[in-house]
């Protein structure tokens, strides 16, 4: 373990003859592949071809060549290295498990490895014939096509996460797709881990390298920084610097005299947000550097990039901003629904839900409206979420293998595979308001046999179940873009406007129609027993407003050192 945490950093670049422009594409080769294996001794880098090992520190412009098991090394100018193979390459790490690259003969590329920080990085040339491979221990594949460029992190509890830009195939475990076009793209993946909370359902969650970090108070006055419920930075602490153990990440924080917050991501995958500034999320990831500034009172809150590579800011209704180097964004939520937008000192790029580039904000500030971005996002089918509770009871939420349980009275945002977000309040009177946050939910209630809810992303609705009263109360967000489709299992088939509610009674046949929000539509199915003294109105909306893209990282069980208060 020592020798691969000594701090040696390793950077090579793979080029390797290219086909002339009149050859065809070169077929693959039926011989078998050639492997090299990569590894540190004595702090210098070190290669393994065939059993054959070599050192390669003493490749330097000008120095003989060194020929393992059929595989050529040379030095070439700027430090970098050239590689000459008859077949296919494997490329891989004993000491630094969780991937290997497939490099085609006849393909230049360049390829850093870092050890100690875990960590690859690839750049193909622009006229590259084939492509590159990295396939990943838990299942995932990426391709690097012609211009391609990304980097890998590998963390400790199994995760990893890809950075790239560029033409580029990218499927985690899951088998969902991710597009690389634009700066700042990622993608997350790890392995499926058993959870077993106490007194609940076993269920099976994949791990994650995202930490969600929350920021209150001010700087060098009161400043609170939190993961989760855990409190790892405030004014005051010994230490900048703050470890996460269990999943290997790093960030610093400085306290400015301005009142700014500055802070420096060496390894990781961060979200941060600030307490009472709805739906403005930064990504921080490895290697970036930023200054923010705040203002709760006024909604208001400023990020300055300090980094060499451009990062995103998650803006509500599933918009965001691209701000390159030496740029400062600054968001602003004017009222419900209603945010601004501007920029100063470069390039801030403001895109919609769709990934359509809406604004260079340079030229200068936008008022934005989260009905008019939602509007425009494409629908589907989305996931199913399966709700179990009573009035007072416990919410069970299953959806996508992942369970969760909420207590009345409780608020949670929960994550459900890649895509999925949602934000369920639990009011302790028993009704819940559920928000799809982000992606489209099917809500089907177990105790309501053949309902179902089709919620699309952006919208929202109040829900009352009373099984002792055997009535069932759906409403409508008031600021909803679509309509809410409800499906039962007669057929019947209502759909719901903004703030528009349902009433239905329950019962051995299923869920009927008793209320339509205006004059009561009473439909008897079981004989002049049916409970129409229990119903009522629906239950009251209340003045929230969840239009901001709220924290979407269920968050990882995390252990900290360094700076803890």
């Amino acid at each position: 373990m020592k020798r691969f945490l000594s701090g040696a950093f390793v950077c090579l670049a793979l080029w390797l003859v290219t086909a002339h422009a009149a050859e065809t594409v070169p077929s693959v080769n039926k011989k078998a592949k050639q492997k090299v294996l990569f590894g540190i001794q004595n702090g210098a880098l070190t290669a393994s071809v065939g059993g054959r090992e070599a050192s390669l520190k003493n490749l330097k412009f000008g120095w003989p060549d060194i020929e393992l098991g059929g595989v050529t090394f040379r030095s070439a100018p700027e430090g970098k290295m050239e590689i000459f193979s008859d077949a296919d390459v494997v490329l891989e790490s004993p000491e630094f498990k969780g991937w290997s690259a497939e490099l085609p003969q006849k393909v230049s590329i360049g390829f850093s490895l870092d050890i100690a920080r875990r960590r690859l990085g690839i750049v193909m040339p622009l006229q590259a014939i084939r492509s590159l491979l990295v396939f990943c221990e838990v299942g995932g594949q990426i391709e690097l096509k012609s211009g391609a460029k990304g980097q890998i992190d590998f963390f400790n509890n199994g995760s990893y996460l890809f950075k790239g830009l560029g033409d580029i195939i990218a499927i985690n475990s899951d088998g969902q797709k991710f597009d690389f076009r634009l700066p700042g793209s990622s993608m997350d993946d790890g392995p499926l881990l058993l959870k077993k909370p106490e007194g609940g359902k076993e269920y099976w969650e994949r791990a994650s390298p995202t930490i969600a970090l929350n920021i209150s108070g001010t700087p060098r006055e009161d400043l609170v920084i939190k993961a989760g419920k855990n409190v790892i930075y405030k004014t005051g602490a010994e230490n900048s610097e703050v470890y996460f153990d269990s999943i290997g990440a790093k960030i610093s924080f400085t306290e400015k005299p301005d009142g700014s917050l500055r802070w420096k991501v060496d390894k990781g995958d961060f979200r941060i947000s600030i307490d009472g500034i709805l739906g403005m999320i930064t990504a921080a990831d490895s290697d970036d550097e930023a200054v923010m500034t705040w203002n709760k009172a006024r909604s208001m809150a400023d990020v300055k990039n300090l980094s060499a590579e451009p990062f995103r800011v998650s803006l509500p209704a599933r918009s965001f901003a691209i701000v390159n180097f030496s740029a400062e964004f600054q968001f602003a939520q004017v009222g419900s629904g209603i945010f601004s937008t501007a920029a100063a000192g470069g390039d801030v790029h403001l895109y919609n839900g769709n990934g359509l580039e809406i604004s260079n904000l340079q030229a200068g500030s936008l008022l934005m409206n989260t009905k008019t971005l939602r509007a425009g996002l494409s629908s589907g089918n989305g996931l199913v979420l399966r709700l179990t509770w009573d009035n007072g009871t416990p919410l069970q939420v299953s959806a996508d293998q992942a369970f969760a349980a909420i207590q009345p009275g409780e608020e949670r945002v929960i994550k459900f595979g890649r895509e999925g977000i949602a934000k369920i309040s639990y009011a302790a009177e028993g009704f819940l308001l559920v928000e799809a946050v982000q992606s489209n939910f099917k809500l089907v209630l177990s105790a309501v046999h053949g309902l179902e809810i089709d919620l699309v992303e952006g919208d929202m609705v109040a829900l009352t179940l009373d099984l002792k009263k055997s009535t069932f109360t759906i409403k409508a967000g008031d600021q909803n873009v679509n309509d809410v489709a409800v499906t039962t299992e007669s057929g019947y088939s209502p759909v719901l406007e903004a703030a528009r509610a349902l009433n239905f009674n329950i019962g051995k046949n299923g869920a009927l129609l008793a209320s339509s929000g205006g004059q009561p539509l009473f439909f008897a199915a079981g004989g002049p027993d049916v409970l129409t003294d229990g119903l009522r109105p629906p239950p009251p909306y209340g003045q929230n407003d969840f239009t901001g893209l709220l924290d979407p990282i269920k968050q990882q069980p995390v252990s900290v050192s360094g700076a803890q208060p």
